[in-house]
């Protein structure tokens, strides 16, 4: 989360997510890095959405990490099929805004 604005941060989000989906997978292709998503309640939100083939299945995986007001970082990894990521990645998104517009 630190490195997020740096020209790297894209590059580095994408070896982290290939460590964790492991070597099945491979033709990764970044569709989306954004360093600030949302911003609300002093929460820093950054995002990277990732296309990549698994075992000759298009897939989709999604980064989400956030600051949170204590200095403390969380990450959610979202995997999903390529035909549904779009419905997915709504109901993520929706579920982690209602929660962080809850805090104070």
């Amino acid at each position: 989360m630190d490195m997020i604005d740096k020209p790297q941060a894209p590059v580095n989000w994408k070896r982290y997510i290939a460590d964790i989906i492991g070597d099945d997978a491979d033709q990764y292709a970044v569709r989306d890095f954004q360093t600030d998503v949302l911003a609300v309640n002093h929460w820093r939100m950054g995002m990277m959405a990732m296309d990549y083939s698994l075992l000759g299945a298009r897939s989709c995986c999604l980064l989400l990490l956030w600051r949170c007001r204590d200095g403390s970082t969380i990450a959610v990894i979202m995997r999903t099929g390529f035909s549904d990521y779009k419905t997915r990645c709504q109901e993520l998104f929706s579920m982690i805004g209602g929660a962080m517009l809850m805090a104070e």
